[in-house]
């Protein structure tokens, strides 16, 4: 009798557990993980890092957790990885599979504490710092002192690491060095494709690229420029995000041809040119999501504001912001794999290739997971199962486009050859 009623507290202590989560046997923040890995740099890909790493979990273990901002700076993934999936490896099959990401500060945090070898803060998976919201998500207190150094073992940039200079390097940092790429593998990933996001209060939905470059280099500072037909006196807003964001850095690239060019390239308004008395206004974001609620912010307060954005943030019921055209032309993936718009650039993941201050380059499950990242999110297979939005693979990588393009094989018909000073060449 003893022995039964054990096994009924037992079970009904299981189901007490599972209940804490939303499922059985889902992987809190109590679990010991079996394999970790931090990954940090680029924000305009959360969400498609998210979306790839649950592909690859057996179904009901995958659990979730975002900073206590909503995610928008740290996140991380945990689940037992399918040993059924031909693309898990063995080293992996099921393990308890944790990934720590960080987007705080953009792409350059995916290339230079990753070349370097440097702690940076990250998001600590603990069940002391860790409540849960609901089935399988959990919120992560990253207020002062809960955060933890951790030295990433591999990092995701929107563009190539060798842009990394200029004014995409971060405040307090150092341009990245030969020495820098020489300790890292870089890969190819896929094509992100960007957009220009406005208030929807704002009375446009196209600009040209010749507009939107006279806006971020500070010429316009009034919608009226802009557009005739707005008010005089209706100050820009512009919501733009931090040196080494990886968005940034394409901004630059793709509008005022900054770092490519030593000559006549065209410097980016900051938070330093904010003009008070007219209602000038630049706000320097650490996250896509940042950027985004600033557009948001922006027209509660009844303001006009633009930004930029990969156009895999979409925006949902209780947003307030739209992506116009540029020259005409829809931000959208089918557009951009045609060659009819080019903002653009191929996203990067590089590690470390060599022991850099005594830390050793991944090695193990851990290369294993790199190198399953790498050559899963750039098929376009992967890309549409797993509905990974506003990218498209590479025919650099091996994959042929479908003529005319389908959605249900997302690849562009050409390339900028991991340059993003280099134009796009089409060769399909």
């Amino acid at each position: 009798m003893k022995a039964m009623q054990l096994k009924t507290l037992t079970a009904a202590c299981a189901l007490a557990l599972a209940g804490v989560s939303g499922q059985a046997l889902a992987l809190g923040p109590g679990v010991t993980p079996d394999v970790q890995l931090f990954i940090s740099g680029s924000s305009a890909q959360q969400k498609s890092l998210g979306a790839l790493f649950g592909s690859f979990c057996k179904s009901g273990t995958l659990d979730t957790y975002f900073d206590n901002g909503g995610g928008k700076q740290f996140r991380a993934y945990f689940c037992t990885f399918d040993g059924a999936n031909p693309r898990v490896p063995a080293s992996l099959a099921g393990k308890n599979v944790l990934i720590h990401n960080r987007a705080k500060g953009g792409s350059a945090f995916g290339v230079l504490p990753v070349a370097r070898a440097q702690a940076i803060d990250s998001m600590q998976v603990s069940a002391a710092n860790c409540t849960s919201t609901g089935a399988a998500t959990w919120s992560c207190d990253i207020s002062a002192g809960k955060l933890v150094p951790r030295v990433p073992d591999g990092g995701v940039s929107d563009v190539e690491p060798a842009m990394f200079v200029g004014p995409n390097v971060p405040p307090g940092g150092t341009p990245v060095t030969g020495t820098d790429l020489a300790n890292l593998t870089v890969g190819s990933e896929l094509a992100v494709v960007f957009g220009v996001v406005v208030s929807n209060n704002t009375p446009v939905s196209n600009l040209s690229r010749s507009q939107v470059a006279s806006i971020f280099n500070g010429t316009y500072k009034d919608w009226h420029q802009v557009d005739p037909a707005i008010a005089a006196g209706t100050p820009i807003q512009v919501c733009r995000r931090v040196p080494g964001s990886g968005t940034q850095a394409g901004a630059q690239v793709f509008f005022l041809n900054n770092p490519c060019s030593t000559t006549g390239s065209l410097r980016f308004v900051s938070s330093a040119d904010t003009d008070p008395a007219s209602g000038y206004t630049v706000s320097e974001l650490p996250s896509t999501g940042d950027l985004l609620t600033c557009v948001n912010n922006a027209a509660a307060a009844g303001k006009m504001a633009i930004g930029i954005s990969g156009i895999e943030k979409q925006p949902g019921p209780t947003d307030a912001y739209k992506y116009v055209s540029i020259d005409g032309i829809a931000p959208t993936v089918q557009d951009a794999a045609t060659g009819k718009y080019d903002y653009w650039f191929e996203q990067a993941i590089q590690w470390r290739s060599t022991t850099v201050g005594g830390i050793p380059a991944p090695s193990g499950a851990q290369l294993d997971l790199l190198n399953l990242i790498k050559s899963a999110s750039g098929d376009p297979a992967v890309i549409t199962s797993a509905g990974i939005d506003g990218v498209a693979a590479l025919p650099t990588n091996g994959f042929a486009p479908t003529i005319p393009f389908t959605a249900t094989n997302p690849v562009m018909q050409g390339s900028r050859f991991s340059n993003s000073c280099q134009a796009p060449r089409l060769f399909f």
